[in-house]
C-alpha cells in the first residue's frame, strides 16, 4: 500500500512502443515491442512493468 502511494506521487514511466509488419509472398508477419526509456514511478512499483500495455508514457 506504501509502494502504491508513493508511485503516484513519482514522475511517469517513459515507454518507447514499436510495432513491425512484413509481408513475405503473401504472409504477414508483425511484432511489437517495448523499451523503458525512464523507469520513473516503475522503480518504486515494478509490479505494473510485468502487464504489457499497463505503461504510461
Amino acid at each position: 500500500m506504501v509502494r502504491h502511494f508513493l508511485a503516484t506521487l513519482s514522475p511517469p514511466a517513459r515507454v518507447e512502443r514499436q510495432k513491425i509488419i512484413a509481408d513475405v509472398s503473401g504472409h504477414r508477419f508483425s511484432v511489437d515491442g517495448l523499451k523503458i526509456i525512464d523507469k520513473g514511478y516503475l522503480t518504486i512499483y515494478p509490479f505494473e512493468s510485468r502487464v504489457r500495455g499497463n505503461y504510461r508514457g
